[in-house]
């Protein structure tokens, strides 16, 4: 339902500069309104300047211009804006925040909820803050929710959230942007109803880096590179330190394989403007995790420790190796060069040496076979191709690409081949 035509919205212009990310703009309108027609309205102004500088990572007016003598809705925005600048402090906010919830069940101080929200969903703690916003039914409070439920994949009751907002507010600004949030989780068909949002506010209230990002999007999910690349630039222009812009202009470089020393400085100035956005922190922990499965597959050679067998000399072992690479019968640490070996070695050890199938009429026996070529490897050791970076996610892009492209073909010929099969029962559900 839209707003009735003979209500003034005075907040209107300010509501809009918010949620389309012109927070710039939003500030300038927020002083214009200097006489607003009562205390709630300005009240609710200031909450909307408030945020903008926030967003714009000024923190500190927030801090210097609310007083504990301030409006009590505008006190959970100094909370915010603490967490925010103060590392150190974060843990202590969150306890704060836990015994306010635990001490009050019903809290009537709608700022508060929604601070209280941003704040667990920057813990992750997506369940407290989905439960809190429950308590509210305002436009903000859904929107949050709807956010949340597409980042744990629930697209399903996402589309019933925005139905709610639909029905509360179809003509709201944040009402489309919700609703292209949705457009683009579901993908396919809804990739342009999702564009032509983004590009409808765009005509509207003018580009920014917020529905740029947006138009973005839609473009990378269609396979549309270069449109994408041409909106991001374009966010990036207006707002270089836009943290959105630096991450879609990462993966965008990442998608297409091209500009990698570009996304490398993209990535620095991420690490520089955002250290704690969730993409750095997320892409540290697929680093480590890759680095400790390396260390799990680092090269080695087995050792077999056997009593009462001849032991051999170093170089009747050196010859051994050589013969047969596949065997493995040292452990070694250093190298493999025969010097090591009488160190890995201890005197109570033997290596049993390799026997080798030979086929008869009879059957097959085992024998001891020395007799085949010295085969030396001279190449160096090292990768036949070059791989694009020199960061550990950077080779496993490279060894991943080729086995994934693998698993989807074998995957898709083998749909294909079931789907086209006789034997098909009629509730097998390739079929539905």
């Amino acid at each position: 339902m839209s707003r009735p035509q003979q209500d003034v919205d005075e907040l209107f212009e300010i509501r809009n500069y918010f949620h389309i990310g012109n927070y710039q703009q939003c500030i300038n309108e927020a002083q214009k309104l200097r006489k607003p027609s009562s205390p709630e309205i300005a009240v609710e102004r200031d909450i909307f300047m408030y945020r903008s500088y926030m967003a714009q990572n000024k923190y500190l007016v927030v801090l210097d211009d609310i007083k504990p003598s301030s409006a009590e809705k505008l006190q959970p925005l100094k909370l915010l804006a603490e967490y925010l600048s103060n590392k150190s402090r974060r843990d202590a906010i969150v306890t704060q925040l836990d015994q306010k919830l635990s001490a009050s069940a019903n809290v009537d101080n709608e700022v508060w909820i929604l601070v209280a929200a941003i704040i667990y969903q920057r813990e992750n703690n997506f369940e407290t803050a989905y439960r809190l916003l429950h308590t509210i039914e305002s436009l903000d409070a859904m929107a949050m929710i709807l956010d949340i439920l597409l980042k744990i994949n629930r697209v399903d009751l996402a589309m019933t959230k925005l139905a709610e907002m639909r029905e509360k507010d179809d003509d709201a600004t944040l009402t489309q942007l919700a609703q292209a949030w949705v457009f683009c989780a579901s993908g396919k068909d809804d990739l342009r109803n999702a564009y032509y949002i983004y590009q409808d506010l765009i005509d509207k209230y003018g580009a920014t880096p917020l529905l740029l990002n947006g138009q973005a999007v839609t473009y990378i999910a269609q396979g549309k590179m270069d449109e994408a690349e041409t909106a991001l630039l374009e966010a990036f222009d207006k707002d270089p330190n836009y943290a959105d812009t630096l991450v879609n202009l990462i993966v965008l470089s990442q998608i297409t394989a091209k500009n990698t020393e570009v996304a490398s400085r993209y990535l620095a100035q991420l690490k520089d403007s955002h250290p704690d956005h969730p993409f750095l922190k997320e892409r540290d922990l697929k680093e480590r995790e890759f680095e400790n499965i390396c260390k799990q597959y680092s090269p080695s050679v087995g050792r077999v420790k056997v009593k009462g067998v001849k032991k051999l000399t170093v170089e009747e072992l050196a010859i051994l190796l050589a013969e047969d690479s596949s065997e493995s019968y040292i452990q070694s640490e250093t190298s493999s060069d025969t010097s090591n070996i009488q160190e890995v070695l201890t005197d109570n050890e033997t290596v049993v040496p390799v026997m080798h199938p030979t086929d008869t009429d009879d059957a097959i026996l085992w024998k001891d076979d020395v007799s085949r070529k010295n085969i030396l490897f001279n190449d160096q050791q090292r990768l036949l191709k070059n791989v694009e970076g020199d960061e550990p996610i950077d080779y496993f892009n490279f060894l991943y690409n080729d086995i994934c492209e693998h698993i989807i073909t074998g995957t898709n010929k083998y749909a294909e081949q079931t789907f086209l099969s006789k034997d098909l029962s009629e509730k097998a559900r390739i079929t539905c």
